[in-house]
């Protein structure tokens, strides 16, 4: 049996600080027999939900699905989308997360976070970060950003930029690199493998680099496996 709790005033619906305004049934609240709340929006309709006041938040205490009647986990936002078009926006695909202002090198983001220790110290574990580099009134250019926590300090490690370069361990790669890895206590280590291994790989292309542990030896494709030795 579905509980009630909602007080209807007019056509306005309210529950503690929640106000709902209805407008020919454009939205409305009701409990499965779970006792889990649904909000059913009229296809031919919207219905936004504002906050106001200093820090306004919606919390949640159980787990919120957006698209599913049953989420998946504590939040679950699903879609059905057969586009193959990666450029195009389909909002049954995509989470939009929108920075209204307008500064250049501002950015927009997901963080991963969790509990210290105590119970009580919420840390920073991982930032996914959308940096907007430039901007016009119609243009935008942003570079793809990742953060990651070592030992209580928060820095980037990857970044994707807007013409496609990449750079771990620093934020500028070279300009005549498409990728750039830098460091000074680690080194690069390639895929090591057989000769057998090496001479499976299928139509290995001009450029492609293994190290044979076979010949403790570099291998470089030309036209053939050639080994790179020392002078």
């Amino acid at each position: 049996m579905a509980k009630q709790f909602l007080t209807q005033v007019n056509n306005d619906i309210k529950y503690g600080r929640l106000e709902l305004r209805l407008a020919t049934e454009q939205l409305r609240l009701s409990f499965d027999a779970n006792n889990r709340l649904s909000a059913t929006v009229a296809s031919t309709g919207s219905t936004t939900f504002a906050l106001t006041g200093t820090s306004p938040t919606f919390s949640f205490s159980q787990s919120v699905s957006v698209g599913s009647a049953i989420p998946l986990g504590r939040f679950d936002v699903s879609g059905a989308s057969s586009s193959t078009n990666l450029v195009s926006f389909d909002v049954n695909r995509v989470i939009s997360v929108i920075n209204t202002n307008t500064t250049t090198n501002n950015a927009q983001g997901i963080i991963f976070r969790s509990f210290a220790t105590n119970g009580t110290t919420i840390q920073t574990g991982v930032k996914l970060l959308s940096q907007n580099t430039a901007r016009t009134a119609t243009t935008m250019t942003s570079d793809f950003v990742i953060l990651t926590n070592n030992a209580n300090t928060l820095s980037e490690k990857m970044r994707v930029l807007s013409n496609g370069r990449v750079s771990i361990g620093t934020p500028t790669p070279n300009a005549s690199a498409i990728l750039d890895i830098t460091s000074t206590t680690l080194g690069f280590l390639p895929p090591r493998m057989t000769t057998a291994q090496r001479d499976a790989i299928g139509s290995p292309t001009a450029g492609l680099m293994v190290y044979n542990i076979t010949t403790a030896k570099l291998n470089v494709y030309t036209t053939v496996w050639e080994q790179v030795t020392s002078v």
